[in-house]
């Protein structure tokens, strides 16, 4: 919960923040909030908090199924306000401002100059997820013609069984460390490019698949103008060998809004 520093504050109201977007225009979206509360916008100066009021308490439930409804309640709020503003500056589920309109007039003043650099660091962008996979299989017979794993295996098979079996578990981990190698060198390769293409990245943590081990998990942040370029981009290291790319969005631009972000 966050609330209004130094603002003499009424303990029972409160004002759910869904984003901040550019404009001052008292603008009413409907009963589309959490709860099918009423969402609309207060304004300070030129930028507006899309709200609803609420108690000054936070959203709590141990139904699992009610939290994903209000938090997809949430999104569905902020999705509307981006396809009709184009940027917003996404707040975190159950983002609340204890007191009424006053109060978040006073907090937007008192975080005014932030804000706006803000927008202008993400203003005409939206945010991408980018995560690549690979074939561990595909990857592991590329290794095969690697000269020392090659003649390992060689040895290995003129030997007998048991003499055979230290040196077999000193292949199998000559292959692992070459197979962390190579996954290493295409992950920072694939990084490099993304980097280079995009407005700014934000590494996530890896996800396996059941099939496929992800090497690399990003947010990007990208002009409107640059998504075809950059979704070219990734079809080209999609037809690598071994390498299957997953490439969505758009999204507000939740990573890239954060302090030091």
């Amino acid at each position: 919960m966050v609330e209004g520093k130094d603002v003499k504050i009424d303990e029972e109201k409160g004002t759910y923040l869904y984003c901040i977007v550019e404009g001052n225009a008292n603008e009413d979206f409907g009963n589309i909030g959490i709860e099918n509360s009423r969402v609309y916008t207060i304004f300070f100066k030129d930028v507006s908090a899309v709200v609803h009021s609420c108690k000054a308490e936070p959203y709590n439930s141990k139904d699992d199924v009610i939290v994903k409804g209000w938090i997809l309640a949430h999104q569905n709020v902020v999705d509307k306000a981006m396809k009709k503003y184009g940027t917003v500056i996404p707040l975190g589920f159950d983002t609340i401002i204890k007191g009424d309109e006053k109060a978040l007039k006073e907090w937007i003043e008192k975080d005014y100059s932030n804000i706006k650099n803000r927008f202008e660091k993400i203003r005409g962008k939206k945010e991408y997820g980018v995560q690549i996979f690979i074939d561990e299989k595909t990857i592991s017979k590329e290794l095969d013609g690697n000269e020392e794993i090659r003649k390992m295996k060689e040895k290995i098979g003129k030997m007998q069984k048991g003499a055979a079996y230290m040196l077999q578990k000193k292949m199998e981990n000559m292959t692992k460390n070459a197979m962390e190698n190579e996954t290493k060198k295409m992950s920072d390769e694939f990084y490099e490019k993304i980097k280079n293409s995009s407005e700014a990245v934000r590494i996530e943590k890896n996800r396996d698949a059941e099939d496929r081990k992800m090497i690399l998990n990003v947010s990007v942040l990208l002009k409107n103008g640059n998504v075809k370029a950059f979704g070219a981009q990734l079809d080209e290291i999609n037809k690598r060998e071994g390498v299957s790319v997953r490439f969505v969005g758009p999204f507000a631009p939740y990573s890239f809004v954060s302090e030091g972000k």
